[in-house]
């Protein structure tokens, strides 16, 4: 299977079931769903509640400019990796857990960048008011193309891993069409 374990979600037998109904067969149904009762149980779930019971927030941003350049720029992504990875092994080193938001900054990006990601100008106008709540909330002298993570951090409820996702071997995850092309030699 290509999907997030259930129990990874964190969410009760009866929010599972519903996310499950509204998510499966079609994308019509999805749509349907979310125009009715819009993603309020998942986000009161796997977030609201969440975040007001963690110990802390937090949102990291770069302390320089991203380069121009793309390869300086994958570089600095690079680099910033690599010192979120010790952050989040430290924190886990001295029993804390983490769960980034990395949606909130994706959509964050693109309401900064009045970037038109859905054909759904609501969702779009959205995504510019949270750009602008977190340029206020934050850190409003710095640049939003610096944030590099959101999240929140805390003691978890309970130590006990109970699912995890799979980490499949890289071949594995290697697109057909790549390995058809490398096998080639283009």
């Amino acid at each position: 299977t290509n999907a997030i374990p259930a129990e990874a979600l964190a969410v009760d037998k009866v929010t599972l079931n519903f996310i499950r109904f509204g998510t499966a067969k079609t994308w019509t149904r999805m749509h349907i769903m979310n125009r009715i009762f819009g993603t309020f149980v998942a986000r009161l779930k796997m977030d609201y509640l969440p975040g007001r019971h963690c110990s802390a927030h937090y949102a990291i941003y770069s302390k320089s400019q991203l380069p121009k350049n793309a390869q300086q720029r994958l570089e600095h992504y690079l680099r910033f990796g690599q010192s979120w990875q010790r952050f989040w092994l430290t924190a886990t080193h001295l029993g804390l857990s983490m769960q980034p938001s990395m949606a909130t900054v994706i959509f964050c990006y693109y309401g900064n960048h009045h970037t038109s990601f859905t054909s759904d100008l609501k969702m779009c106008k959205r995504a510019q008011d949270l750009a602008q709540n977190i340029r206020e909330l934050n850190m409003p002298f710095a640049d939003l193309d610096q944030l590099m993570s959101m999240g929140r951090i805390g003691v978890p409820l309970s130590r006990e891993l109970v699912a995890r996702s799979i980490r499949h071997p890289l071949h594995k995850l290697i697109f057909k069409k790549m390995q058809r092309a490398e096998a080639s030699g283009e």
